[in-house]
């Protein structure tokens, strides 16, 4: 009798839904998951109509499951281990008078290992912490573990009783933090090897905690028609036949909790921040930071182009400046002023250009961008018929000592709005390929100049740049 009563439900409604709605029908499954302990709702929703599915996380709880910790599941800690060791070696090289506070070294030689850095040789943090990684591997953290009963050989917690499932906050973890907390580390800052071995104590636990979510997946129909009375009947309707076909469900997932670090090695220690190279490579460098570096810098650039009767020269200063509180981990962001002096020369004519921009930029080990606007002066005069401005941009990548690739278009105009045209203008497009030795950099490549959608100057073109 029911299922004869199902069916005529279901003929009745098939019938009183409109055919905009039933055409509109989509069934549109959702899922989503989130570790936090708060109900969200995510809906999935068809505009014309029909049936829409919400997922509603209404419950989350962590959860203590006892799981054998992994040897590799230590690399992130390692990674900060590994920097702390760099960091402090650093700092105590400094102190015994081997380098400078840049990581130039100042005495004959200092010998790492296989390598050997002579003076007036950089020696980067990055340098420290692959000399680290070869003298403490992974399996010398694991050893510690394992000699002080944090660890079973199998990699089990050995302090922990409880039963999988538990709630992770009835879990007593105190006796595995003493055992840490006990374990010999050659830091020698008391401080940071402490808050050191307490995030090597955080990541152990976290291996064992899961995020359990408890959603609900719930159907329900939308009526699409513009009749009042006619959306209560197909919604009455069409949830009748969803809460058959498509029932609430209720879905049990659980994710693992990310460990992350909770302190930064370099807030231990003094002055330590990012700043410029005396040049790009210098002192065998890594592009144009360094450790400590300076909050300004000059640049001074002069090139040269021909093609047959047509010659272009240009000379160009910049001043770079930056903050003096730029991480040691993060690029340099710095501003820029420049002035330019271009030249042409040809049967016909022989103008000047003046260009005064500002602009900025980013610096990292391997790359420079900035992007610069201002003015520029034709035949170098401030008259109304001779003012324009410029646009420009300028990339560096920095793959292998001593060489960059090199990118830089530069676009100035005067334009006339009222016309919709330009009264002139001249783009400067050019790639390059550049040799880097002490304060100089040496450059060579393609340059073009267009104006008018036409090429009037292209050809190789070489320049030198001093950096001081």
């Amino acid at each position: 009798m029911i299922k004869y009563f199902y069916i005529l439900i279901l003929l009745f409604s098939c019938t009183a839904l409109s055919a905009e709605s039933i055409e509109d029908t989509i069934s549109t499954p959702g899922s989503s998951s989130d570790n936090n302990n708060h109900h969200h709702q995510y809906h999935h929703y068809n505009s014309h109509g029909g049936y829409h599915t919400d997922t509603e996380v209404i419950d989350s709880e962590y959860l203590y499951v006892a799981t054998a910790v992994r040897i590799h599941e230590l690399n992130n800690w390692l990674a900060l281990f590994y920097k702390t060791m760099a960091i402090e070696a650093f700092v105590n090289y400094e102190k015994q008078g081997l380098i400078s506070n840049q990581g130039e070294v100042i005495t004959k030689r200092l010998v790492l290992k296989d390598k050997v850095f002579h003076k007036g040789q950089l020696l980067l943090i990055s340098d420290l912490i692959y000399f680290m990684q070869k003298n403490y591997s992974a399996g010398y953290i694991w050893d510690k573990l394992v000699n002080n009963d944090v660890l079973s050989k199998q990699g089990f917690i050995k302090d922990i009783k409880n039963e999988s499932q538990t709630k992770f906050s009835k879990v007593d973890f105190s006796g595995t933090l003493n055992k840490v907390l006990a374990i010999s580390l050659p830091v020698k800052n008391k401080t940071l090897s402490k808050n050191l071995k307490k995030d090597l104590y955080r990541l152990l636990i976290y291996t064992q905690k899961i995020n359990e979510l408890t959603k609900l997946k719930s159907t329900d129909y939308r009526s699409s028609s513009p009749d009042f009375f006619k959306q209560i009947t197909d919604s009455f309707l069409g949830n009748i036949v969803g809460s058959i076909f498509m029932p609430d469900q209720t879905i049990v997932s659980s994710q693992r909790v990310a460990w992350t670090r909770s302190i930064d090695p370099y807030n231990y220690f003094v002055n330590f921040r990012n700043g410029f190279n005396y040049a790009p490579y210098h002192r065998h460098g890594k592009g144009l930071e360094v450790l400590n570096g300076k909050t300004e810098l000059k640049v001074f650039d002069i090139n040269f182009c021909s093609s047959g009767k047509k010659h272009a020269a240009a000379a160009k200063f910049d001043l770079l400046n930056t903050r003096n509180d730029n991480h040691p981990d993060t690029s340099i962001n710095f501003t820029r002023f420049s002035l330019e002096c271009e030249k042409f020369e040809d049967s016909d004519s022989r103008p000047l250009f003046l260009a005064p921009s500002i602009g900025a930029g980013i610096v990292s080990s391997h790359i420079l961008f900035d992007v610069s606007f201002g003015l520029t002066f034709k035949d170098g005069k401030k008259t109304a018929n001779a003012i324009g401005y410029s646009i420009g941009t300028n990339f560096s990548f920095y793959p292998i000592q001593p060489v960059s690739l090199d990118f830089s278009w530069t676009r100035h105009e005067q334009p006339d709005f009222n016309k919709q045209l330009s009264l002139w203008q001249y783009n400067k497009t050019s790639l390059g390929l550049s040799f880097y030795t002490g304060n100089f950099q040496i450059q060579s490549g393609y340059k073009w100049y267009i104006s008018s959608d036409s090429v009037f100057l292209e050809n190789y073109f070489f320049g030198i740049k001093t950096y001081f």
